[in-house]
């Protein structure tokens, strides 16, 4: 299921139409400008590069060879008729589904060949019908395989047309024997490397390293199909790069709203893309259903991806096209379901619309997009870099405003100061024990300074006696003992008690919307929040928790901030993530629209 050097294959490509493309077509000062203008203009839509052959094969009958390959260490039966049956009587079929009706592809017998010095370059030697690619089956005791997408040019007017059948096309599939033959054929490995020869590219979140790093996405036959042995479906967005899905059938969502989403079978809109403010980079929304060959699919729903097509995704100095361009779960999680959202479920996009599922319909669900300036939504969120002082704030259209304030090393507070509504920074100096509390978020004095504490405490604010206005109070971790302070001045604590365990790390938040500030204290070795009237709080993310009140009810809930990702859970098991801030930052939330 490998696609070994696919980005050097598709580098290479432009390599080879860069070379050639003056001679072949009008002469330009500028090739890479002009190129990466023009790589999305043949597409319908224009979001996806490269499309001027994209096409070429996936549509209509495409001719596959079967080449029986004799290996040195080999010692499998394969017969390339019997290859060719099984193939169109259990990989045609799939296809057929998949593209309903679209794509027809048909296996033939070819013959057989010795490895040479390999056996692509003999069978490249062999054929002499023209078919529109080869299937290679070596006799090597192996299910995995590979694949060759084939020559072809990714820009529209620029280059002659590329050859579409083989060996002129280069366009093959490698495969070991038990992909195919033997009591537990590995079926889905062919069914992985034929989408690669009509450009499906892997679908993986970027987090998993090693030899299976590409294959992290349990719901898409293009990465890890569920146990890697399940033929299952793809996204939508594969089925319209593919032509399979009209561009009638996909919304491009320039604004906020509700849109109603079909599965695969059914009539209706079948791909949401939602801009993420770059050319070449959008979030796909569709709905997975079980049935047909997803009958068994872990998990249904609508579900999310990221498609990332700027140069910088795929390394290179154009944008990225074929099987380069880099598609993911949204959240970018490894083995993970939490892009496969149920009817009540919401998640934070890319571009920092939050998206919600609110019902099922006839074909699929319902979705709806809003841009996040609704005021009820609660809580904004601010990162504070402490190594330069510098905060910036998350605006509600999805903007954000920087601000310096406080020294490197400071240690960062958000909370209203004054009693007038909003919350503003303050800072908390750890190795001398000083607060410096500003009643606006910009640069200036500090509107309040004094010592509290010593060094090594660890500073939190909240209202504690309910008077409108937050002050603050400090957690001594040597002691689990915690000093509240009802003034932001010097002067004795107003409340000082015992709480927690070595290793807690202090919180502070409304926890029951009375209006009353109480501490809590997250313990990192039970991922947990437990506040201090019996409350208990999973924390389902890692990295730096929080507390914050999403939704303007009153009440705060857990966060957790990570390498640059915020997330909160919004009931029923269901999580958000915004990407926002960078790692080594520390996240805030406080309201100040």
């Amino acid at each position: 299921m490998a696609n070994k050097g696919r980005v050097l294959r598709e580098l290479f490509l432009v390599g080879f139409v860069a070379a050639f493309i003056m001679p072949w077509g009008a002469a330009t000062a500028n090739l890479s400008a002009q190129l990466a203008n023009d790589i999305y203009g043949w597409e319908p839509l224009g979001v996806i590069a490269g499309s001027s052959e994209l096409r070429m094969h996936s549509i209509g009958q495409d001719v596959w060879e079967v080449w029986a390959c004799d290996t040195p260490d080999g010692d499998v039966p394969v017969d390339p008729a019997e290859v060719a049956r099984i193939l169109n009587a259990e990989v045609s079929p799939f296809y057929r589904w998949l593209s309903d009706g679209a794509y027809l592809p048909e296996f033939r017998a070819g013959g057989r060949v010795v490895e040479t010095a390999s056996c692509a370059v003999a069978v490249a030697d062999a054929v002499t019908s023209e078919p529109n690619g080869a299937l290679i089956v070596t006799d090597a005791r192996s299910n995995g395989g590979s694949a060759q997408s084939g020559l072809w040019c990714p820009y529209q007017g620029q280059c002659p047309p590329s050859p579409d059948t083989y060996p002129e096309n280069y366009r093959s599939v490698t495969l070991g024997a038990h992909a195919v033959l033997g009591p537990n054929p590995r079926l889905v490995t062919v069914v992985h490397e034929l989408g690669h020869t009509i450009h499906f590219g892997h679908n993986y979140s970027g987090e998993t390293d090693g030899t299976w790093a590409e294959y992290d996405n349990p719901i898409d036959v293009m990465s890890m199909a569920g146990d890697r042995t399940r033929i299952m479906g793809t996204p939508a967005l594969n089925r319209y790069i593919a032509g399979w899905i009209d561009p009638a059938e996909v919304a491009v969502a320039a604004e906020p709203g509700r849109y109603e989403v079909a599965a695969l079978g059914a009539a209706g809109t079948q791909l949401v893309l939602v801009p993420n403010g770059e050319q070449g980079w959008m979030t796909a929304i569709d709905v997975r259903a079980r049935s047909g060959y997803d009958s068994t699919l872990p998990s249904a729903g609508v579900t999310v991806h990221s498609l990332d097509q700027r140069p910088e995704a795929c390394g290179s100095s154009l944008p990225c096209f074929g099987l380069s361009r880099r598609v993911a779960p949204w959240p970018a999680q490894a083995d993970s379901y939490d892009h496969v959202l149920e009817v009540g479920d919401d998640l934070v996009l890319p571009n920092g619309w939050r998206m919600s599922v609110t019902g099922q319909t006839p074909a699929g669900y319902a979705i709806s997009l809003t841009d996040g300036t609704d005021s009820t939504l609660g809580d904004k969120w601010v990162v504070h870099d402490q190594r330069n002082g510098l905060w910036t704030f998350r605006l509600g259209d999805g903007s954000s405003r920087q601000v310096y304030y406080g020294v490197p090393g400071d240690i960062p507070l958000m909370c209203d100061w004054d009693g007038d509504g909003v919350d503003t920074f303050g800072v908390y100096r750890p190795h001398d024990g000083f607060a410096y509390l500003r009643n606006s978020n910009s640069i200036g004095f500090a509107d309040a300074d004094f010592f509290y504490g010593i060094p090594s405490d660890v500073p939190l604010c909240g209202d504690w006696d309910g008077d409108g206005s937050d002050s603050l109070g400090v957690y001594r971790p040597a002691e689990q003992r915690f000093f509240l302070r009802n003034a932001n001045s010097l002067g004795f604590a107003d409340f000082v008690f015992r709480f927690g365990d070595p290793g807690d790390i202090p919180l502070a938040g409304d926890w029951d919307g009375d209006g009353v500030d109480s501490v809590a204290v997250y313990r990192p070795s039970d991922r947990a929040v437990y506040g201090i009237e019996g409350e208990q709080y999973p924390v389902p993310g890692s990295g730096q928790v929080l507390a914050a009140d999403l939704d303007g009810t009153g009440f705060e809930r857990v966060a957790w901030f990570a390498d640059g990702i915020i997330g909160y859970s919004t009931g029923g098991g269901a999580q958000s993530l915004l990407r926002f801030g960078s790692p080594g930052q520390t996240a805030l939330a406080g309201w100040w629209d």
